[in-house]
């Protein structure tokens, strides 16, 4: 055989092997991603956090009754509010559980009550009832598989397949992010849909994934909708105006189709007022410097070194030559 052959027939074998080891690569990361989450799932963080009832009591009495009942921080009028006791075996305290409820209760979106609802009642708890914390997180192990493909995927688009492994690395082994994917709470969620959004958007997908992803992003948790400036900067620059008019117009349709018919379905009046009361409910980030000592948790310090370096490496692409993708990771990271 000619040498020249023999030298390509070997440059050939040695990218198969690369590209099965990069496979292979990627497919040990993300089981050891979703091994350390699910360790000692039911205790760390802490079970029975009080976000997380917020979302499991709603759902489950949203399943029951079809009218969302939970506790609430927010200011709602005298007569919304009743005591109940919560019987449980999971709760083991001193004295009595005792819980202050509001129903009707609007203080977050119907997506994951709903969620959370279907899945107590697969387990067989009703409202009030508290499932283990093993059990009841272990969808959002799901959806931290689900994020972390996406991810990779996302990356791999942008920058190549070693800066995708490298983000991938950081971000399944960070532990600020490992020990938030655990939690029944809507951030998570919500980034699923973002990342699908954007997933869809790089890949040219049809307009209507894209509108569907970013709406349910919305429906999940209001700041989603942080994403659609994002695209529609980026379909004007692109000079596809039909296309911003049509991807603003659907993403607000179906949000104002979803939250109306769901206030509308309970009580009209009650919901206007928890969304009044929300909207003047402060929020937000004591000084620039409350990111970095506190990134998401208001009542803990968090020390995570991972944490600084994904935002920075974040801020870097701003400073780097940028194709239309990273452009848009660029702007979801600002937002």
């Amino acid at each position: 055989m000619p040498k020249n052959k023999v030298t390509v027939a070997s440059n050939q074998r040695a990218s198969r092997t690369l590209k099965l080891a990069k496979k292979w690569l990627w497919c040990v990361i993300i089981l050891l991603a979703l091994f350390v989450r699910f360790w000692k799932i039911e205790y760390i963080p802490y079970a029975n956090d009080a976000d997380e009832l917020a979302y499991i009591w709603a759902g489950q009495s949203l399943t029951d009754f079809g009218v969302p009942i939970s506790w609430s921080s927010f200011a709602h009028t005298t007569t919304q509010w009743h005591w109940t006791e919560i019987p449980s075996e999971n709760v083991v305290d001193t004295k009595i559980p005792i819980a202050k409820f509001v129903k009707p209760w609007f203080d977050h979106s119907f997506v994951l009550p709903l969620l959370m609802g279907s899945w107590s009642q697969l387990l067989g708890y009703h409202f009030p009832s508290i499932p283990p914390a093993l059990l009841y997180r272990i969808p959002f192990l799901l959806i931290a598989g689900i994020n972390l493909v996406l991810i990779y995927q996302i990356a791999k688009k942008t920058f190549g397949t070693w800066p995708a492994l490298f983000s991938l690395s950081l971000i399944s082994f960070s532990p600020t992010l490992l020990f938030a994917q655990r939690m029944v709470v809507s951030e998570n969620l919500l980034a699923t849909f973002m990342l699908l959004a954007i997933y869809f958007y790089m890949n040219e997908q049809p307009l209507w994934t894209l509108i569907l992803a970013s709406a349910f992003a919305g429906l999940v948790k209001l700041p989603g909708l942080c994403i659609v400036p994002v695209f529609g900067m980026a379909m004007l620059a692109e000079k596809k105006y039909n296309r911003v008019l049509t991807y603003g117009v659907g993403v607000t349709l179906i949000i104002l189709l979803g939250y109306g018919l769901y206030g509308l379905s309970i009580d009209w009046a009650s919901f206007l007022n928890a969304m009044r009361d929300q909207s003047s409910r402060l929020l937000g980030w004591s000084n620039p410097a409350f990111i970095f000592s506190q990134p998401g948790f208001h009542t803990k310090s968090v020390l995570d070194f991972s944490y600084y370096v994904i935002l920075l490496l974040g801020l870097s692409i701003f400073f780097l030559p940028m194709n239309t993708n990273a452009k848009i990771l660029a702007g979801a990271t600002l937002h």
